[in-house]
């Protein structure tokens, strides 16, 4: 897919509508798909076109109990929204691993039984950030409480009952773009209950 450029997205115009970049760039494919050449050395260059890296990230159900954690964000991405712990995974690093190690850097919590849920496509585009995340769902191994171990990143923590989800939401809590998409995505009260 082509990013959106620098000059597109400060006049707000849709990629692949009215973007006369990327209008040159499929004219351009167009021409060279057509003609006999050896198109692997050939660069486009564009002083405009800046993209927008695409990330790779983890978001974790933490489960006892059929309740699961949900933290209050800080900071400029997302500040005042409730979330999944979660993060980017590292340079080679499976999901799995980056959600344990994402969960015990946020919560302090161990944990294990992880299983793989699907995945989200989540766009902020006020903030010009990208993430594909993968959802899973873990155990807590210890039965222990999180903590806030980021405090420049989370205000707290809370267990939510897998009951308090209606229609996507979570009655008094504004959610964070990524949660909103993995409650469209998963039956949240299947994954508590087998998990429990």
């Amino acid at each position: 897919m082509i990013e959106k450029c620098q000059s597109c997205y400060k006049q707000k115009i849709e990629p692949f509508g009215d973007c006369p970049i990327f209008s040159k760039l499929q004219q351009a494919n167009e021409l060279l798909s057509s003609a006999d050449l050896d198109t692997s050395k050939l660069q486009f260059n564009c002083q405009h076109f800046q993209p927008i890296p695409v990330l790779a990230a983890v978001t974790v159900f933490v489960v006892k109990n059929e309740k699961f954690l949900l933290g209050k964000r800080l900071g400029s991405h997302g500040s005042g929204t409730w979330a999944l712990p979660g993060g980017k995974i590292d340079f080679g690093e499976n999901w799995f691993n980056a959600a344990q190690r994402e969960v015990l850097e946020e919560t302090g919590l161990l944990t294990d039984k992880f299983e793989l849920h699907g995945l989200t496509n989540d766009i902020f585009l006020e903030d010009k950030k990208h993430f594909v995340n993968v959802i899973i769902s873990c155990k807590i191994t210890d039965g222990g409480e999180p903590r806030v171990i980021e405090k420049d990143k989370c205000e707290g923590w809370e267990w939510i009952s897998c009951d308090d989800v209606k229609d996507n939401e979570i009655e008094n809590r504004p959610l964070f773009l990524s949660l909103k998409n993995v409650l469209k995505a998963i039956d949240i009260v299947k994954v508590c209950r087998s998990k429990s």
